[in-house]
């Protein structure tokens, strides 16, 4: 539950295409660092990988 280990595993699972994953651990460093340096980042990340989960529906 280290935040930096929530973000690189979130990251992670999106360059392997596991979206839920990859949603559930970049939420959670967001939730627990709103202010991070990469909180806009990380952001990008979490909307565009909820569009894509969109698309697939």
């Amino acid at each position: 539950d280290a935040p930096d280990a929530l973000r690189d595993r979130g990251q992670g699972y999106l360059q392997l295409g596991y979206l839920p994953g990859a949603r559930e651990d970049l939420g959670r460093y967001l939730m627990r660092h709103p202010d991070a340096d990469d909180a806009a980042q990380v952001r990008a990340q979490l909307i565009e990988s909820g569009r894509a989960v969109a698309r697939r529906h």
